[in-house]
């Protein structure tokens, strides 16, 4: 009698552990893909903002272009002014 109720208490041992097992198996398969969706999202924003900057830069680029062109421009009337 004994013996059979040991075998009983490790029989529902056995299950409410393979019970909790699967529940943390499947609560780690949630988090996983929680995880990726993170990842995902994270390379979504990270690939758009460097676009933004690529974006900024060539602006920058073009402000640049444009302040030289208007500095040799005033130079340019500063000479012609100067020799006449």
């Amino acid at each position: 009698m004994g013996q059979f109720i040991s075998q009983v208490v490790i029989s529902l041992t056995q299950m409410v552990l393979l019970h909790y097992l699967d529940k943390t198996v499947k609560l780690a398969q949630v988090m996983t893909v929680r995880l990726n969706q993170m990842v995902h999202l994270f390379q979504t924003q990270m690939e758009a903002l460097r676009s933004l900057a690529v974006v900024q830069f060539k602006r920058l680029e073009e402000r640049l272009i444009f302040l030289k062109v208007l500095l040799l421009t005033q130079m340019a009337q500063f000479i012609f002014q100067t020799v006449k």
